[in-house]
């Protein structure tokens, strides 16, 4: 006759269901944060579940984006929610747009004087945009 199988497991095959403690430093946090992948600001962290209100660098307001820059906008968060079934990621943003600020740097800021450019090194939709805005 064959041998009995043990009906024990070995502490090998065990998995361990506990969590480990988190072992980020703050040189981690501070890399985090020079990337730009976490806040630079505590202030400017949101948890789930908060209400807080967004906090735009000082001086940018929705109209100071172009028409072409919202269209930008609009599509990536639609990519985002109905294509990749993720919430817009500001990291992503980043890896696909740049700002482009269109007057001159000594002037005041104009109404539609930022616009968000698609990287050349990336690859994304062609669609017609607005060359100019003046009727």
């Amino acid at each position: 006759m064959g041998k009995k199988k043990s009906g024990s497991t070995s502490e090998a095959g065990k998995v361990s269901r506990d969590w480990s403690a988190s072992a980020i430093s703050n040189r981690d946090i501070n890399k985090l944060r020079a990337l730009s992948f976490i806040s630079a600001s505590e202030d400017d962290i949101r948890l789930p579940g908060s209400v807080s209100r967004p906090k735009p660098p000082k001086g940018f307001t929705v109209i100071s984006a172009t028409p072409n820059s919202i269209l930008h906008l609009s599509i990536f968060i639609t990519v985002c929610e109905a294509f990749l079934g993720i919430e817009p990621h500001w990291g992503l943003w980043r890896k696909i747009f740049y700002v482009k600020r269109h007057n001159d740097s000594n002037g005041p800021p104009v109404v539609g004087g930022v616009g968000f450019v698609v990287r050349k090194e990336v690859d994304y939709f062609d669609y017609p945009m607005k060359e100019s805005v003046q009727g």
